[in-house]
């Protein structure tokens, strides 16, 4: 089940990738499991070549804390294990952790 996870999630990198301008948006939502351990969820948005919408889950993160800096860290780590590069993210959107946006931001890609 994880392989075939794996492979859906790359063919989802691989589609952001071959548009003829690679652009995304990226989705942090954070929410406590039934242990009690901080999860984000990371969803990519992004517009294929006929001009449909796509909204697409990539996976669930455990998080150690929910400080600006610690879930700017695992949404680069999300996107650098796909190849998404920063410079084509095109929007972000964080319920709860808005200071990652002073982290993010500052890079450019807002």
């Amino acid at each position: 089940l994880g392989i075939m996870s794996n492979d859906i999630i790359r063919g989802i990198a691989d589609t952001i990738h071959s548009l003829p301008v690679t652009q995304f948006a990226l989705i942090v939502d954070g929410t406590q499991d039934v242990s009690g351990t901080e999860q984000e969820s990371v969803c990519l948005h992004y517009v294929d070549h006929d001009l449909i919408p796509h909204e697409e889950f990539i996976g669930f993160y455990a998080v150690t804390e929910t400080t600006g800096e610690s879930l700017a860290k695992m949404a680069i780590d999300a996107l650098s294990r796909l190849h998404l590069l920063l410079s084509a993210l095109r929007g972000q959107t964080y319920d709860g952790a808005t200071n990652v946006w002073q982290i993010l931001g500052s890079t450019g890609c807002n």
